[in-house]
């Protein structure tokens, strides 16, 4: 196992604990964007069409308007792409992590959690078991089977 991806499993395994907020800020901001889709489509100038309009029908500022609109509809949309493509990592992120974890042995998890999830020190994780070495060798462990299972389903 190489060490980059040893160093790899641990930072993921630090974020894990930031992910819900990660995704719960980005759905928040992908509802906001999809409402000002719906304002901007509700005036009704995005929507109509420009072909077949003589230049006499609409006025200059009316036809700027209705494209300037298109242009912010289609920033929007591709705001809300991106932030959706996002979200749906964070979501493969997540179940990644807890798939791997499901699979460690019962001390495992418990290490790997108190370690890397509530950040505590390998003395403060020693506390709750044998010792800081105890826990330090089975947490090293406990990453290198991570480290496998998500290599094995390639994520």
């Amino acid at each position: 196992m190489k060490d980059n991806t040893l160093r790899e499993v641990k930072r993921r395994l630090y974020s894990y604990p930031k992910l819900d907020g990660y995704i719960t800020d980005y759905e928040r901001e992908l509802e906001g964007i999809r409402h000002k889709i719906s304002a901007h489509r509700d005036v009704g100038a995005s929507s109509m069409s420009l072909t077949g309009v003589r230049g006499s029908d609409l006025s200059d500022p009316t036809v700027n308007k209705m494209l300037k609109i298109d242009a912010l509809q289609q920033v929007y949309a591709e705001r809300a792409e991106y932030i959706a493509q996002k979200v749906r990592k964070y979501y493969e992120e997540k179940q990644c992590i807890e798939s791997a974890i499901d699979k460690l042995s019962q001390t495992h998890r418990e290490i790997i959690e108190e370690r890397y999830f509530k950040q505590k020190t390998w003395d403060e994780v020693g506390e709750l078991f044998i010792s800081a070495r105890y826990c330090e060798k089975q947490g090293g462990i406990a990453i290198r089977k991570v480290a496998d299972i998500i290599n094995k389903k390639g994520l």
